[in-house]
């Protein structure tokens, strides 16, 4: 999977090879909390996954900039959001 380079004012994409990194940034502190996004290359196969798990999710919804993606928290209480570009999307919005 090959991300589009992405360059808007809250969400910058780099790729490195085969390799997307996505920086999205904030105006303000999100309270004490790390956030990370993370794109995926199958995110029905993760959602399945997190359900199977129990693990709290919110989504799966349009993101950003046409990116699909789930927000979760982590046992830390760190904010983790976890994307794929919709293009490569298998699951439908409900």
């Amino acid at each position: 999977m090959k991300a589009k380079a992405i360059n808007e004012e809250h969400l910058k994409v780099y790729s490195f090879g085969d390799q997307d990194l996505a920086i999205h940034v904030c105006d303000r502190p999100t309270g004490g909390n790390v956030g990370v996004s993370l794109l995926v290359g199958d995110l029905s196969e993760l959602q399945v996954e997190l359900e199977a798990r129990h693990v709290p999710f919110d989504g799966p919804k349009e993101i950003h900039a046409g990116f699909r993606g789930l927000k979760l928290v982590d046992p830390d209480g760190n904010k983790v959001n976890l994307f794929q570009d919709r293009v490569h999307s298998t699951r439908s919005e409900p």
